[in-house]
């Protein structure tokens, strides 16, 4: 009897750690540039995500034993045929790469790249894996999911405090606390980025990881806390504080589609929801759209004229295109908005257009811009970007996910990429279908955070960004726990 007692005590203290370790994972996520990250596990690398040491303890603890006990959604499947082209790829790619330039291996960047591809993969078998043993568990880790936004919001908050009064002391104090607990990068004097790398980092993770689920909660009336007054409820509150202190991050990209996403989910709420002839929700969701419209010409107005800073931006914008009138057309505009993303962006696409079936292989694009872009061809945003400050060092990214995809594994390995997130949107309409109106309200928001990435993926190309991978696995790990009722939505 005591050595079984004793088991059942192990179990018992396995499972309050797991718990534990499960609450700290959340909490830590929005930190995704941390100094707290040990060099032996995130070395000098930009992207250094805190919630990796949960995870990694959660991955042996709960994941890497249940993985093989549990069924596997489809989706997965197409993760595991993406792990393999990836190899492939990156094993031909080392075979031809360029010799070492500016003290880079090319070995040294394919291990890189697929220790990257790891981390993400772990964040998303972590995830799946924890929600899909009960139901409940979705309501329970949203709640901690949104203390973790607080945390995130309350340090932005005191950046938009400097920003507003534009007080130097109070940035100085911020900056010196941000640098040492929070993260790699100074603060920006004019632009909020909360608890991240930078105004853009901030936006993205925000939209894709925190964003659909309250907007969801909202749209649909199902909380994850018990408080409700009327209408009001807590996401109501987290939903408002969110979209001002994102407002502050002046980021391009992400107000874009903030609006884009708050349009796109009040219009299907309309229509899917509405009651009467397809007419006059017709006409419900046209005025929807032409009112988040105004709000988003309201808000570029109140942006333009209350901030120096996009005064200053757009000023000289205008004025850039006022000098080159004769080369203005639809896609010069669109270079002066995307600036330095332009060329990176060109830089991928040409990578890719040379070697289109398996890519380049993971982490190897640095070492194709001799050879895929001769001096002087390209304009000058180009350079800027790969080149800042004329540091001569290559740019490790293409800043746009797809693209990198493309250039580094090629079409087969994109495809599967994109198989592996059409499951996680089917698993998301799944859910809706569910009879209970909890996982069909996390299913409506699981569709709106898939959209979030579809439409955000031009602004991030890390794999060892959790938000996305996170996403996934949380809409997996729902399904598979919903699946278990036998519901012909799920058979």
């Amino acid at each position: 009897m005591k050595p079984m007692f004793q088991l059942g005590h192990l179990r018992r203290l396995r499972e309050a750690l797991v718990a534990a370790l499960w609450v700290v994972f959340l909490l830590t996520l929005p930190f995704e540039s941390s100094p707290l990250l040990p060099d032996i596990i995130g070395g000098r690398a930009v992207v250094r995500p805190l919630a990796v040491l949960p995870m990694m303890a959660l991955f042996f603890l709960e994941a890497l034993p249940r993985v093989w006990k549990r069924p596997w959604p489809r989706a997965f499947l197409a993760l595991l045929a993406f792990w393999l082209v990836a190899l492939v790829a990156s094993g031909w790619g080392l075979a031809l790469a360029p010799d070492p330039e500016q003290g880079f291996s090319p070995f040294t960047r394919v291990l890189r790249g697929l220790m990257t591809l790891s981390v993400g993969s772990g964040f998303y078998l972590v995830t799946w894996l924890h929600l899909a043993e009960e139901p409940s568990r979705g309501r329970t880790s949203l709640r901690w999911l949104y203390a973790a936004l607080v945390l995130s919001l309350l340090w932005g908050s005191l950046q938009v405090m400097y920003i507003w009064r534009k007080d130097v002391a109070l940035w100085e104090t911020l900056n010196h606390w941000h640098r040492t607990w929070v993260g790699t990068r100074p603060l920006q004097y004019r632009r909020v980025v909360g608890v991240t790398y930078e105004p853009s980092w901030f936006a993205v993770q925000s939209l894709i990881l925190f964003f659909p689920w309250l907007l969801g909660s909202v749209l649909t009336g199902v909380s994850a806390f018990p408080w409700r007054k009327g209408f009001l409820q807590v996401e109501t509150g987290l939903l408002v504080w969110l979209v001002a202190v994102l407002l502050f991050t002046f980021s391009r990209v992400g107000l874009a589609v903030l609006f884009l996403l708050m349009g796109l989910a009040l219009m299907v709420r309309l229509w899917a929801w509405g009651k009467g002839p397809w007419r006059r929700r017709l006409v419900w969701v046209l005025a929807a759209a032409g009112g988040m419209a105004a709000l988003a010409g309201v808000a570029f107005w109140g942006l333009l004229t209350g901030s120096d800073y996009v005064a200053e931006h757009f000023t000289k914008l205008w004025e850039r295109m006022q000098r080159r009138a004769d080369e203005v057309s639809p896609t010069f505009v669109l270079r002066m908005m995307a600036g330095s993303r332009w060329g990176e962006w060109q830089y991928g696409y040409r990578v890719y257009s040379e070697h289109p079936v398996l890519g380049v292989g993971l982490g190897l694009l640095p070492f194709y811009l001799d050879e895929t872009v001769p001096a002087g061809e390209l304009s000058y945003w180009f350079y800027e970007s790969v080149m800042p400050g004329g540091s001569g060092e290559p740019m490790m990214h293409t800043r746009h996910l797809y693209l990198r995809l493309l250039a580094e594994t090629g079409w087969v390995g994109t495809a599967l990429f994109l198989a592996f997130q059409l499951g996680v949107v089917g698993m998301a309409l799944a859910l809706t279908r569910h009879p209970d109106p909890e996982l069909r309200a996390w299913g409506w928001c699981g569709l709106l955070a898939m959209a979030a990435v579809f439409l955000l993926s031009i602004a991030f190309d890390s794999f060892s960004l959790p938000h996305h991978w996170v996403v996934y696995g949380w809409v997996s790990g729902l399904y598979m726990a919903a699946k278990r009722s036998g519901h012909s939505a799920f058979t």
